[in-house]
């Protein structure tokens, strides 16, 4: 699927009012795997990619990580984290972070997956934590 180009010729407040509300009511409705399925249909690839790098990008600064970390890991730009970082700031993403730690399950299921990036894959250690001494 080829990602969409914003037309110039732009809707009036009231339509994109009126189309959020029907793609609102529409997720709203679906099951977890058929929500899967509507965004893969919906979505192209580079916009599910950047989807989830966003909500990667909100979990790491709520949990701590520089923009640096965040960068780096994600393979997304510094501006693209600072940009966010400003809105995290602000609590713009109060209620994503209410809503996802409220699926404590999860949560720690994306946070296990981004510590899994953040470790090559579980191969390397976590950033300051002792390797355990071969006892032989």
């Amino acid at each position: 699927m080829i990602m969409v180009r914003l037309n110039k010729v732009k809707l009036s407040q009231e339509q994109l009012d009126e189309i959020f509300t029907q793609l609102n009511n529409t997720l709203g409705k679906l099951s977890s795997k058929r929500t899967g399925l509507f965004l893969s249909d919906l979505l192209g690839l580079e916009e599910r990619v950047m989807l989830a790098k966003r909500l990667a990008v909100v979990v790491m600064i709520q949990e701590g990580y520089s923009i640096y970390k965040i960068s780096n890991t994600l393979k997304v730009s510094s501006a693209m984290a600072s940009k966010i970082r400003l809105q995290f700031n602000t609590n713009h993403f109060d209620n994503l972070i209410k809503f996802l730690k409220g699926n404590k399950k999860g949560y720690q299921i994306l946070l296990k997956t981004i510590d899994s990036i953040l470790t090559v894959g579980g191969i390397m250690p976590y950033y300051g934590q002792i390797r355990k001494k071969d006892n032989n």
